[in-house]
């Protein structure tokens, strides 16, 4: 219905039951939005009372344990307890002292740490070993050969692989060791060289921890290093078969103490050499004492090589990073049994490794040091000079470095045969001092064994050890000397007696040629060193008889062994005390 307004014009009048219907409808949509997604924000909405929103959060806190599980409620009444500032330590460093320092990712500078031995109890420990043994027999049926099935490596190499897992966890390092090594033939058989030698080289490693004996041991991680090096070849990894190479000649010095050097074990590590390094391309190629290089000609071995085998060398260079470290660790071990050319041998190997990179580093700086130090201590100091001024300072970064001067400083030393420059050059707390100290232990031992006449010391006063653990002395060897002592040889070819042939002659009217003839008979008078390539080793007793029947002999000849008025060579105590020059 309408009604006129004020203004005479009709207006459209609601009645009561709409209003009331609308009302209600607008309730309703409030009631259902609030209870999907809560009550609104908008000014004029009724706000739900205390109780009914209690009730709601009550009911939506039981569903939600009711569908996800109780969440531990926190108790409104606890209170947290305030935080307290960290005190500030007294040394601003002593923070940084306590926290650990992080591992160095760089794989030239991670030093091997043994596998330390895991402890289970033995309920766990007899599961892992049900269960190895449950793959163990999978492995042997897979291998089996019946009438319309045939052995199938590849199942059986897994199976093992799983066995030798669990063995490990059990601590079993027999079990684990041989079960590895059949995964690895079972891979090896089916051409996946990559896994075999993946499985020696771990076989390799729990036979160094094993409980065997020493020599087992050694023969065991040989083989097995040479079998993952053989793997690697097979797949192309020519870095990673020279690396199990060089652990398989490590492998030969596992558990000896001793100061010397197996031959089997030495021709091992310069064969490992080439593996990373061609001879061909080894400036010090010559001081290799074992074997032949592979790319030299059989029949002239010293012949220089041609473009074409230079050019297949270099395509066998080991070009994997820091893979000089691993040639220096060995020079190292080489110059500590005192191998002294294949530790130069080495060491050039390891210099040409890192020129061939291009790029001039501290480490080339101390490798072209190392090699003036060994060629020194090799009694060569003409062949170290011509080293320094035709290979090493015809680098401009090596002319500047601090071990150009400690190796001009030495060279010039010995060539002076100047025992104070010497000791100025080497001295710990000299001018040299940085440059000493960045030189590894055994380098360091050497320069101050270095002498400026004759090669340096092998060991400290001329005493080695050997396996057997006695005390040898290195002896130059006299055909002579072996039979019988002096006393009781004769000057001369006749069978007739000694005393008549050792007849002292004045000084005034002695002729020349009679002290030259006593002296062949004088094997002391021979001018020798202490590591004389051709010495030999005697034991301590014996030597000590034989020298006590030396000196009874030099006693009854006197001065005879002497020219110009010296004393005999019979009253020296060391052959140290002769004058070389």
């Amino acid at each position: 219905s309408t009604e006129p307004d004020s203004k005479g014009q009709a207006k459209r009048v609601v009645p009561a039951a709409a209003n009331t219907t609308m009302s209600s409808y607008k309730n309703n949509n409030a009631s259902n939005r609030d209870a999907l997604f809560g009550g609104s924000s908008k000014k004029g909405a009724r706000k739900p009372s205390a109780g009914k929103a209690a009730s709601y959060k009550a009911k939506n806190a039981s569903n939600r344990d009711a569908l996800f599980g109780s969440a531990p409620a926190a108790d409104a009444k606890a209170k947290k307890a305030p935080s307290k500032p960290r005190p500030a330590p007294a040394d601003p460093f002593a923070s940084l002292e306590k926290d650990p320092v992080p591992a160095n990712t760089s794989r030239g500078y991670v030093t091997k740490q043994t596998k330390p031995k895991i402890s289970v109890s033995s309920t766990v420990k007899l599961a892992k070993i049900k269960e190895a043994e449950k793959f163990r027999d999978q492995a042997t049926k897979a291998m089996q050969k019946g009438v319309f099935t045939r052995p199938d490596p590849l199942s059986a190499g897994s199976y093992y692989s799983r066995a030798a897992d669990l063995y490990g966890q059990a601590g079993e390092n027999r079990l684990e060791r041989l079960h590895r090594i059949a995964s690895a033939d079972c891979q090896r058989g089916i051409g996946s060289y990559g896994l075999a030698a993946l499985q020696y080289m771990k076989a390799a490693e729990l036979s160094h921890l094993s409980d065997e004996t020493p020599d087992r041991k050694r023969k065991e991680g040989h083989k097995l290093y040479m079998d993952a090096a053989v793997a690697f070849q097979n797949c192309q990894m020519d870095s990673k078969a020279a690396t199990a190479q060089l652990e398989a000649a490590k492998a030969l010095t596992w558990g000896d103490d001793s100061t010397l050097l197996g031959k089997d074990a030495l021709a091992a590590m310069e064969l490992a050499v080439e593996a990373y390094v061609p001879d061909v391309l080894n400036a010090f190629r010559r001081h290799r004492q074992t074997g032949i290089s592979k790319y030299a000609d059989p029949s002239n071995p010293d012949a220089e090589p041609t473009q074409d085998v230079l050019m297949l060398a270099k395509d066998h260079i080991v070009n994997q990073p820091y893979a000089h470290e691993a040639l220096q660790e060995l020079a190292n071990l080489l110059i500590h049994y005192g191998e002294y050319p294949s530790a130069l041998y080495t060491t050039g190997a390891a210099s040409y490794l890192m020129q061939n990179d291009g790029v001039y580093t501290i480490s080339l700086s101390r490798s072209f040091i190392v090699e003036t130090i060994l060629q020194l201590a090799m009694g060569d100091p003409v062949a170290a000079e011509k080293t320094f001024l035709d290979r090493h300072v015809q680098s401009t970064n090596y002319l500047h470095s601090r071990e150009c001067k400690l190796g001009e400083e030495l060279i010039r030393a010995i060539q002076n045969r100047n025992d104070e420059e010497l000791e100025e050059a080497r001295s710990p707390h000299g001018s040299n001092k940085s440059s000493m100290t960045h030189l590894t232990a055994n380098v360091r031992t050497l320069v101050q064994r270095l002498r400026v006449s004759g090669a340096a010391r092998r060991t400290e006063g001329g005493v080695m050890t050997r396996k057997d653990g006695k005390s040898v002395v290195p002896v130059a060897r006299s055909d002579t000397a072996k039979k019988q002592p002096v006393a009781k040889l004769g000057l001369d070819d006749d069978s007739s007696s000694d005393e008549e042939d050792l007849v002292v002659v004045p000084k005034a009217s002695a002729p020349k040629a009679a002290p030259r003839q006593a002296r062949k008979a004088v094997p002391a008078a021979k001018k020798q060193d202490d590591d004389s390539d051709e010495g030999e080793l005697l034991d301590t007793d014996k030597m000590e008889k034989e020298m006590d029947d030396l000196m009874a002999g030099l006693d009854d000849l006197g001065d005879l062994g002497s020219d110009d008025g010296d004393e005999g060579l019979g009253e020296f105590d060391d052959d140290d005390d002769i004058d070389l020059r």
